[in-house]
């Protein structure tokens, strides 16, 4: 195997094997199922001599007849749980507080035919999405063949990673799960677990990603998610994915069916890579109602730095802000009062000033410090108008 002589080359700080279900050899019960695949993953590790100890395996959907053995489903499903599992393996990799630098390396030379394009695109937008200066290592090897004496590992790309975030608008009910059995619907466990996901507050987590592509440092405070709640949500979609898949044994073929009932709908991927962004931020949740300015600049340096124009933009809206400071007190006053602009809210102006709209946008000296905050009676527009521009999935 290619894993054990790129780890020893790499040494990376956590290895991840992404195998299929459909390795599985015995179970009556999908958790029995996945069970029984991730116990052959571990038992080739140690037979080729890389400790199981030293990777976590995440085992995904697959699909396909192998053996006696019948996966139905859909075949993009991998895809989202790749994405699902990654986010979470990375948000637990202990990082330096002033790491910058984060590196992927994916080996692509095993896998069904399916595989290699769904996991390097999850890999791939997940990079995208992290908030560091990222490389991307991809590797693959000669094609196997029996007569063989020696196969060559190969690195097929190297590449420095833009941040460029593949964020999408989520519906007003979010397609979390997909049915594909239709009989399901009329499960009164089903509809009343599924009624359960419906509880997101969706106009505010669209604000929240239209901050960061609309580039509104202010709007990314004031609509920072409940992260504890966005976890659960996303831990109830899979355990709901896993619990509607059935196993049926047919007595007179002897060949068993693994049919999922559910498809990973797709808000799912956006849901999750949303999550990344907020917990590999996390240092910037809101603590109270208003944000010091030194925190809207540090939020700029750490995160819209990696785009130049938008970076430039919030560059001089707060450093406009910074100018009329002599004219602040400790009471709250509009940026339209400190600037003598007439004229009414503007949505364009909105997104034309990084958020920082002169009708909606209060500031004060607080402790000798320059704090802002969105004027209340004006947040259902800031909230739709900080989603503008976004498209769905």
């Amino acid at each position: 195997t290619s894993l054990g002589l790129i780890k020893r080359k790499v040494n990376p700080d956590k290895t991840i094997l992404i195998g299929l279900d459909t390795l599985a050899k015995e179970g009556s019960t999908y958790e029995e199922i996945r069970r029984s695949a991730e116990n052959i993953y571990m038992r080739y590790l140690e037979e080729l001599g890389v400790s199981s100890n030293d990777v976590e395996v995440v085992v995904a959907p697959g699909v396909g007849s192998f053996d006696r053995w019948d996966f139905i489903g859909n075949m993009e499903d991998f895809y989202g749980y790749a994405i699902y599992m990654l986010v979470d393996k990375i948000s637990t990799l202990e990082l330096d507080a002033d790491s910058e630098n984060l590196e992927f390396h994916l080996d692509l030379t095993h896998g069904v035919n399916f595989m290699p394009v769904l996991a390097y695109r999850a890999v791939r937008e997940v990079a995208e999405t992290t908030p560091m200066n990222v490389k991307l290592y991809v590797y693959n090897s000669d094609p196997y063949r029996r007569e063989a004496i020696n196969l060559k590992i190969h690195l097929v790309e190297s590449s420095k990673i833009s941040w460029k975030p593949s964020l999408n608008i989520l519906e007003k009910r979010p397609r979390l799960l997909k049915v594909i059995d239709e009989s399901i619907v009329n499960d009164e466990s089903y509809t009343r677990e599924i009624r359960e996901l419906q509880n997101l507050n969706v106009d505010e987590l669209n604000a929240f990603v239209g901050s960061i592509v609309n580039g509104l440092p202010l709007a990314f405070f004031t609509f920072y998610p409940d992260l504890e709640m966005l976890e659960e949500v996303e831990k109830k979609v899979i355990m709901l994915y896993s619990k509607y898949t059935v196993v049926r044994g047919d007595s007179v073929s002897g060949r068993i069916e693994v049919k999922r009932r559910l498809s990973l709908g797709k808000d799912f991927p956006p849901l999750v890579k949303l999550t990344l962004i907020a917990k590999m931020l996390e240092e910037f949740r809101l603590r109270d109602g208003e944000i010091e300015l030194e925190r809207l600049e540090n939020l700029r340096n750490r995160l819209f730095s990696r785009n130049e124009k938008v970076n430039a933009m919030i560059s001089s809206d707060l450093h406009k802000i910074e100018q009329v400071r002599d004219m602040l007190s400790d009471e709250w006053s509009k940026l339209r009062d400190c600037f003598g602009e007439p004229g009414g809210y503007d949505p364009r102006n909105f997104l034309a000033h990084s958020g920082l709209e002169k009708n909606v946008t209060e500031m004060r000296i607080s402790g000798g410090r320059i704090v802002l905050r969105y004027c209340i009676e004006h947040l259902k527009n800031i909230t739709r108008d900080s989603a503008r521009g976004l498209t769905p999935a």
